[in-house]
Parts: structure tokens; C-alpha cells; sequence
């Protein structure tokens, strides 16, 4: 965590995210210390009020910490984008994403909530019974995840989920060369007010 990670932008991640299959989608990018939504497509204004952030917040506005200072971030999303997925679980994945074809019998058989993951529900809420998270991780750095969601059972296989990831992999690098080629172009010409904008 720590320093925002520059979002790539809408034209170098579009042609990626065409890989993922029609529905609910959402690209979570890392800003400070959070990962709110950078594109989303299908889901209603409601659900993205409730989901933009990641952290647990005090109600006096402070962000909730663990003990080592880092920040509790909430849910499935955020136990995928710390890392914190057990392969040992029948929902998680050894490329560490989450995956169930149905949420309701997921939350009644094996809850999350019992491996300590503090979970909110709005999805299940929101009548998704497939969701698919997938962690956008490139040389070891996480800059945040793909979210698949659809109210239909039955959407997803593990070889698909296979395949999201390494769909993610190539997102994730992507922005990584990305981020490379602005941060030397920022070299090159001194930084600051200096450089001429750029698009990428």
C-alpha cells in the first residue's frame, strides 16, 4: 500500500477487460490507501455508493488499522487484494482470486466469515449468486483486482478462472509499463511543470 499507483488509462485497459465475459464488472485501482472502482460496467449507482471503498471506517471518519498500522480493508475484495486468500479453501484459488457459483449456499455452508474475513454482503444482497475476484498483481506488486458478478448460478469453472487470471496478469503488466514509460518520460524531462502532458 502506500502511494497511489497511477490508474492506466481507459484506452490501454479497454482492450484487456473485452477479454472478461459480458455482465457486472469492476476494475478496482489502487488510490493512497484504498482501491475504489476505476471502470465499472453494469452496476447500479446503489451497489457503487456502498462498495467505491474498500477500508472499514470509525464513524469518526478514521480509517479502521490492524495492529501493524495497516488498514482493514472489507470483504472478499479485500482479502484478495492483501493477499490474504487460504488455498485451503474451496472458494479461493492457488493464483489467490475468489470464485463461487453460488453465494447463497456459499454463505450457508462455508462462510467466509468463518476464516475471518469481515464480510458485508452486498453482494449477496444485491442477488449475485456468481461472483469472480480476480487480483491484478504484476512483479509482485498488487494494484487491485478484476470483480465478475452475474445473478445467474453456474457461470464460472475453474479453468475459466485460469484463464481470468492470467487475463488480470496481462491488465496488470500493462499498467505496469505503462506507469514505467510515464515515470522515465518524468525523468527524462525533470519532472514537475516541465513535462509536457502526455497521453497515453
Amino acid at each position: 500500500m502506500g502511494e497511489p499507483a497511477p490508474a492506466p488509462t481507459h484506452n490501454y485497459a479497454a482492450p484487456h477487460i473485452r477479454g472478461f465475459p459480458a455482465g457486472f464488472l469492476g476494475l478496482r485501482w489502487r488510490g493512497g490507501e484504498d482501491y475504489p472502482y476505476y471502470v465499472t460496467r453494469g452496476f447500479g449507482p446503489d451497489f457503487l455508493r456502498q462498495e467505491e471503498s474498500l477500508c472499514d471506517w470509525e464513524v469518526t471518519g478514521q480509517i479502521l488499522r490492524h495492529s501493524d498500522g495497516s488498514p482493514r480493508l472489507a470483504c472478499l475484495c479485500g482479502a484478495v487484494v492483501q493477499g490474504k486468500s487460504d488455498p485451503a479453501q474451496p472458494y479461493f484459488t492457488p493464483g489467490g482470486s475468489f470464485w463461487t457459483n453460488g453465494m447463497t449456499e456459499l454463505l450457508r455452508s462455508t462462510p467466509p466469515s468463518a476464516a475471518g474475513i469481515a464480510m458485508r454482503d452486498t453482494c449477496h444482497r444485491q442477488g449475485y449468486q456468481s461472483v469472480g475476484l480476480v487480483p491484478l498483481r504484476a512483479e509482485g506488486e498488487t494494484y487491485g483486482l478484476i470483480q465478475l458478478n452475474s445473478r445467474a448460478p453456474g457461470r464460472f469453472t475453474a479453468e475459466q478462472m485460469v484463464s481470468y487470471e492470467g487475463l488480470a496478469a496481462e491488465v496488470a503488466a500493462a499498467a505496469a509499463k505503462q506507469m514505467g514509460t510515464q515515470e522515465r518520460h518524468a525523468t527524462d524531462c525533470g519532472g514537475g511543470d516541465k513535462c509536457p502532458k502526455r497521453e497515453s
